[in-house]
């Protein structure tokens, strides 16, 4: 789930970024990254997320209007069961050139 609150400039939006308790039980999520554009992609650069009291994983990244973004969740990064996954209720998703489905969030 993501939302959008547009910076008093309109210039920026701080996004929220969140992965239910239901998909991080699912993916027994210990560790989540959110990772994209943003950040070329490297999970080392990508914005770690806080575990939530109700089990969801949460962030917010500061993020310039007028663009969009692709993203996705990185679930137990460095681990065996480490996945890759993407938002249930992005703006839209798109394929990137390798054929991978990816999340979309649209900042105005």
């Amino acid at each position: 789930m993501i939302n959008k609150n547009a910076t008093k400039t309109g210039m920026k939006s701080r996004v929220t970024f969140k992965l239910n308790s239901e998909k991080a039980g699912d993916f027994n999520a210990r560790r989540v990254i959110v990772v994209g554009d943003f950040c070329d992609w490297k999970v080392e650069q990508g914005k770690e997320m806080s575990l939530l009291k109700d089990g969801s994983f949460s962030t917010t990244i500061t993020l310039d209007a007028g663009k969009s973004y692709q993203f996705k969740y990185v679930v137990n990064p460095g681990e065996a069961d480490c996945r890759w996954e993407n938002d249930e209720r992005p703006d839209d998703w798109v394929t990137d050139a390798s054929g991978n489905s990816n999340s979309l969030v649209v900042i105005e």
